[in-house]
């Protein structure tokens, strides 16, 4: 590694670790608006579905661009780039929402706006922080601190998931819209700590150019990526349709909607990182895990489509949460079994969690125009069919015996 490729400190790791958690907590925050911003506004829940699905697929598709342009320009330069640009998409998103609580605003207008800025916009931007984060990681002199750091990319992107509905949740105390005009604070926030930390000139060395990407899936994998995909799809559609849900259940106000739904998502999301990084490591059998999560997760899910109090509703959620947090632990650790390679596993879940967040709000806010309990009762049927895929197929099998976490941990 050059002097030039090469940074020193602990400070541009803290600065690309800050980006990565500012980024995706600005777009968890705003979850908890999703029915609010509806509500407020005279749209529909599809809408919002829409809107979240086009900045999945675009985190996904915008990814090749982004790191072609890291290695090409450096770190520093394309992240704070697609930070600020997001920045100004999502400022412009606020600007017209809470311009259309005062004035008549056509609902294509709005419409518009959020699938191309809150939606394709934002999700082409975001897909450059985690490659250049990983870049000033991964210069890093001290090898201590580049472990680290690597490994607290997926820390703090499981933690944002807790902070994100915490902060949304607790902003739609001063407003149902608050959280997405707090967004684009997060976004410039997160662009200048990279601007300050990060030197410039940090480039990828020659063995760190990206090559041909791993295989995604073959006949010892494909199973793994279905279950994954089918647990991702139904959490992210549970995400978006429950403050719909709490709406119409409990007849709430815009403003009580998008609090009770951050609060509720909150128990969920720590129920899942408790799970995830509790639990599931006091079990050494990666099958067992995958399946006792992927059930735990159809029960909680299925139970949120009964027509039950806040408090049996409280309790579906946390079940859920478990059981997302024990599953994809199990299947990250089975695919880690099968493919002996941690760059293909995480390609594996990470594709199966974009595609998840592509799929779920969408389907799920359609359903929503069947009934309310549609989207949950979907979304329990993708995870009883997730489950018999665990217990019937030999991919599953294959990781049956107990295996040492050192070697198969991959998250």
């Amino acid at each position: 590694m050059t002097a030039e490729s090469s940074v020193g400190g602990r400070a541009p790791l803290v600065g690309a670790l800050a980006a990565v958690l500012l980024a995706a907590v600005a777009q968890v925050t705003m979850q908890p608006a999703s029915a609010p911003l509806v509500l407020e506004l005279g749209l529909e829940p599809w809408h919002v579905g829409l809107a979240v699905a086009a900045s999945a697929a675009m985190m996904l598709l915008a990814v090749p661009a982004w790191m072609r342009a890291v290695v090409r320009f450096g770190a520093r330069g394309p992240i704070v780039g697609a930070m600020l640009i997001a920045t100004a998409a999502m400022a412009v998103v606020a600007l017209l929402v809470m311009l259309a609580t005062r004035v008549a605003i056509d609902a294509w207008v709005l419409v518009v706006a959020l699938v191309g800025l809150r939606g394709l916009a934002l999700g082409a931007c975001l897909a450059a922080v985690v490659p250049a984060a990983r870049l000033v990681i991964d210069a890093t002199q001290d090898d201590a601190w580049r472990m680290r750091g690597l490994a607290g990319i997926a820390s703090v992107q499981g933690f944002s998931i807790v902070v994100g509905v915490a902060v949304g949740g607790g902003l739609s105390t001063f407003g149902a819209l608050v959280p997405i005009a707090v967004a684009p604070v997060l976004l410039g926030v997160g662009a200048a700590a990279v601007a300050i930390a990060v030197p410039g000139g940090v480039r990828a060395p020659a063995r760190a150019r990206p090559g041909r990407s791993p295989r995604l899936v073959d006949a010892r994998t494909w199973p793994l990526f279905v279950a994954a995909l089918a647990v991702c799809a139904a959490i992210a559609c549970v995400q978006i349709v429950l403050g719909f849900v709490l709406h119409e259940r409990f007849a709430l106000g815009p403003a009580t909607t998008g609090f009770a739904t951050g609060w509720v998502l909150l128990a969920g999301g720590l129920s899942a990182v408790v799970a995830q990084t509790r639990l599931a490591r006091a079990a050494t059998r990666a099958t067992a895990l995958a399946r006792v999560g992927i059930a735990a997760a159809a029960v909680g899910v299925g139970c949120l489509a009964l027509p039950s109090g806040f408090v049996g509703l409280l309790v579906a959620i946390v079940v859920a949460g478990v059981g997302v947090g024990l599953a994809l632990s199990g299947i990250a650790r089975a695919a880690g079994v099968a493919t002996r390679d941690r760059a293909r596993t995480q390609l594996l879940v990470g594709t199966a969690t974009v595609l998840g967040v592509v799929a779920g709000p969408l389907v799920g806010t359609l359903l929503l125009g069947v009934g309310t309990a549609a989207p949950f009762v979907a979304c329990a049927a993708a995870l009883v069919g997730a489950f018999a895929l665990a217990l019937a197929h030999p991919a599953f099998r294959t990781a049956a015996a107990p295996t040492p976490l050192a070697e198969t941990a991959t998250s």
